[in-house]
């Protein structure tokens, strides 16, 4: 997660301290966004300074768009030689591998406005594995200094899988934090499982239909999210026919893809273990 910070001072301390937070903002998201560029504007039209602040301003955040650019493309390029020695196919733009996405996957839902970006598209042992970069905006407090809203951006990586005619229920599983606990006492509400009180305890759960989702969360499952390292966060989804696992807000460098497609697949694989129990029971 990435925020913008802005300072309250004289015109030539707070300009440069917020251009290069600008520039920063620009090269941790690989792209500048509209709000960004308004605040800017506003603050130019607003400000007084003299021509050697403007230089000095000019010169940083020339060096750290630039950086931001190499930056970049050096993760482009390292996940381009990483596809290769997996075996999979590198896509920069995920336009039309969202649209093969199940809208309603809460992932999809979050934020003001969001993106897929880097898709790597595979094969495994289940099915059709993809990798994708996710980025989604959030909105924040008005800034009426600077003349424009604070915009937050957020990144993960995410594993995605293919699961035709699986029978899996929609469902949204990811670690429980403090504020969940705390929104309980205003109604909000996650399923539980009475023979799994720790669970319960590490993980919010919910879904549209919770009768089908505790069929699905047979104890097995229960009892293997429970024994989980409570660090790094694991959330999960499933939207048919697509499964997501990811960690919020984490991007693997491109030489941890393989771990962490790894790590994700041996997730996923202890949830479809229930979908192919129950084909293998409506077979019968």
């Amino acid at each position: 997660m990435h925020i913008v910070s802005h300072f309250v001072a004289a015109p030539w301390v707070c300009m440069p301290a917020y251009l290069i937070g600008w520039a920063f903002a620009a090269h941790s998201s690989g792209w500048l966004t509209q709000s960004h560029m308004q605040a800017s504007a506003t603050f130019f039209e607003n400000s007084e300074f003299n021509g050697t602040t403007l230089l000095i301003v000019i010169v940083v955040v020339t060096v750290l768009l630039v950086v931001g650019a190499l930056s970049a493309k050096k993760r482009r390029e390292g996940l381009q030689k990483v596809s290769v020695e997996m075996g999979y196919t590198l896509d920069r733009n995920g336009d039309n591998f969202s649209l093969e996405l199940n809208q309603q996957l809460h992932l999809l839902q979050l934020g003001n406005s969001n993106r897929v970006y880097n898709v790597l598209r595979g094969s495994g042992p289940s099915g059709e594995i993809v990798l994708f970069e996710f980025e989604y905006s959030e909105k924040g407090a008005y800034n009426a200094q600077m003349g424009t809203q604070i915009e937050t951006k957020h990144h993960q990586t995410v594993a995605a899988f293919k699961l035709p005619g699986a029978n899996i229920p929609y469902f949204h599983l990811a670690s429980k934090h403090w504020w969940h606990k705390a929104a309980k006492v205003f109604g909000f509400q996650t399923i539980t499982f009475e023979t799994h009180p720790q669970f319960g305890e590490r993980y919010l759960l919910r879904g549209s239909n919770e009768g089908d989702i505790r069929k699905f969360f047979r104890p097995s499952l229960l009892e293997y999210l429970q024994s989980l390292a409570e660090k790094p966060d694991w959330s999960v989804e499933a939207a048919p026919p697509w499964l997501v696992v990811y960690q919020a807000g984490h991007r693997p460098k491109p030489e941890e893809i393989r771990s962490f497609r790894d790590a994700a697949l041996n997730i996923a694989s202890n949830v479809m273990a229930g979908v192919e129990m129950r084909r293998t029971a409506q077979a019968g």
